[in-house]
Parts: C-alpha cells; sequence; structure tokens
C-alpha cells in the first residue's frame, strides 16, 4: 500500500501594497486564518477587537507619522475581499479630502479600487 503524503500547512502572508497614485500603504491578509492575523497586527497596534462574527475587517493605522491600511479577510472569498478593499479606499480617500459622491469622485474610487484588487495576490 503506497505510503499518503503529509499536507503541507498553507502558509499565508500579508502582502504590501503600495498606492502611488493617492500615496497609500495596504497591507492586505486575504484569507489569512484570525489567530495569525491577530498575532501580526499586535505587532503594531493593541488589537483586541472579537472577530467572532465578522468575514473580515478594514483598519487605518497611524503609527510614528507612518500611515497602514490594514484589509483582513478570513477566507478567500472574493466578495468579501472586494467589501473590504472598498472600505480601505473609502478610509484613504476620505482622509484626502475626497468624498464619495455620485459625480466626479465616484470615478476616482472606482480607480482606486481597481488599482488595489488589481494588485492583490
Amino acid at each position: 500500500m503506497p505510503m499518503k503524503k503529509k499536507k503541507t500547512p498553507k502558509t499565508y502572508k500579508t502582502q504590501v501594497i503600495y498606492d502611488d497614485t493617492f500615496r497609500a500603504t495596504y497591507h492586505v491578509s486575504y484569507g489569512m486564518p484570525e489567530k495569525q492575523f491577530v498575532q501580526e497586527i499586535r505587532k503594531l497596534i493593541k488589537f483586541d477587537d472579537d472577530l467572532t462574527n465578522v468575514g473580515g475587517i478594514c483598519s487605518r493605522i497611524v503609527k510614528n507619522g507612518s500611515e497602514v491600511i490594514w484589509v483582513w479577510t478570513r477566507t478567500r472569498h472574493l466578495p468579501d475581499l472586494v467589501h473590504e478593499c472598498l472600505h480601505a479606499v473609502s478610509k484613504n480617500l476620505r482622509h484626502r479630502g475626497i468624498q464619495l459622491d455620485n459625480g466626479s469622485s465616484e470615478e476616482t474610487y472606482c480607480y482606486a479600487l481597481g488599482m488595489l484588487i488589481g494588485k492583490i495576490r
């Protein structure tokens, strides 16, 4: 009888994405187990949020003059990722004074969201 191969545990890494146009650094933890995500984010900030009933989160973190917008999703379900990335883009653009409306800024939000989603692997 052939021996069964041991499954190698999947490793998850946070992807760092820089948006040159809107000068934002995004950390994206897409489908990362909750425990690993909490360990990573606690390296930057005190984090005690209860993540039991959420599919993902988006946090804007400012520390020592640097800003990071962190996106985490529990699964690799694309709708969850897009949902959290829209929060991320919104946090960045509102911080820069660009409010979402149904006029000219809508295209700006769409461009920024497309850039972010397009760079996630």
